[in-house]
């Protein structure tokens, strides 16, 4: 009976070291901050202003880099620093991009440029109580590349 419990409690601890060392895998990449590239300038994510969108159930957001001044992203009309536009969905899961959702680069002060990205992918890992927390991948070209995590609140 004693070697049982104990083959037990071995079976048990194996098990649970197993777990944990695949509980870990994805620790680095959901760690990542968002940065990457905009027109070719270094971009580092900051804040968001994102508004919900009751009929497509998903939001309208706009996240902005380190440039950007304001106190408040929510107070933000129209911003004069480069940034990422983007429809954010109100549920977990992982959309292609351009496929299921669009990511636009948007580049003021010249022209008011914008790329459409032709790639990557948003994995959303919480959607709930006007929060959301996910990863983004999105690149059009060499000068208009992003990658990693970004997390808001609604502004509505």
């Amino acid at each position: 009976m004693r070697k049982l419990k104990q083959l037990s409690l071995s079976i048990l601890a194996f098990t649970y070291i197993i777990l944990l060392t695949n509980c870990g895998d994805n620790s680095d990449v959901e760690a990542a901050p968002l940065e990457g590239t905009i027109g070719g300038e270094a971009w580092t994510y900051k804040y968001a202003k994102a508004f919900y969108n009751e009929i497509d159930d998903l939001y309208d957001a706009e996240l902005y880099g380190t440039q950007q001044t304001e106190a408040d992203p929510c107070s933000i009309f129209i911003s004069g620093e480069a940034h990422i536009s983007m429809q954010v969905p109100n549920s977990t899961g992982n959309f292609q991009v351009p496929a299921d959702i669009q990511v636009l680069f948007d580049q003021p002060g010249t022209d008011n440029a914008f790329f459409r990205a032709t790639g990557g992918f948003i994995e959303i890992n919480t959607a709930a109580g006007g929060q959301i927390v996910g990863f983004v991948q999105a690149m059009f070209d060499d000068d208009n590349t992003v990658e990693g995590t970004f997390s808001f609140s609604r502004c509505n």
